[in-house]
């Protein structure tokens, strides 16, 4: 009966994840990829845009403790909270700045539950010199970020249902 229960678990969550639908910045290219939770990478123009799922919140977890526990084990990495933004999902976005070779690389993360599902949708621009242009392109990879969560919606049921 608890084999019975995961499937159907499983099952539901493979529906509840393919009834998201997020688009995909112009020119951006899909590229194959064999991880289960990952729903699109997509690249091009030195953008990174993902689309993840990374399962259903356990009783009594929170979204803010399973993004600390996501992030809580990045190397070269500073994480901070940048904004709540609301549209058909309640997303929590960060900013990661990742440190790489005296180069860096900047990702805004939005985070969003739905039907007990955990999802991330990532921007990522680099790897670039450090500048003085960080609130530039903070600004921008938010302004894409935005496009992005402003269309996300509801796959459309087949069939009509």
């Amino acid at each position: 009966m608890e084999k019975l229960i995961k499937v159907a678990n499983s099952i539901n969550s493979y529906i509840d994840k393919s009834r998201v639908n997020v688009p995909i910045l112009n020119n951006l290219k899909v590229v194959n990829n064999d991880d289960k939770n990952i729903i699109f990478t997509a690249i091009g123009r030195g953008i990174i845009e993902q689309f993840l799922y990374d399962g259903e919140l356990s009783s009594g977890e929170t979204i803010e403790s399973r993004i600390d526990k996501n992030n809580s084990n990045l190397d070269n990495c500073t994480v901070k909270f940048y904004k709540d933004y609301k549209k058909l999902f309640d997303y929590k976005i960060y900013i990661q700045d990742i440190k790489v070779d005296n180069r860096c690389i900047k990702q805004m993360s939005a985070y969003f539950v739905d039907n007990n599902c955990f999802y991330q949708i990532s921007l990522a621009i680099g790897p670039y010199e450090e500048t003085d242009k960080d609130e530039l392109i903070t600004t921008n990879l938010f302004n894409s970020l935005k496009d992005i969560l402003d269309e996300a919606n509801y796959i459309e049921d087949i069939g009509g249902k």
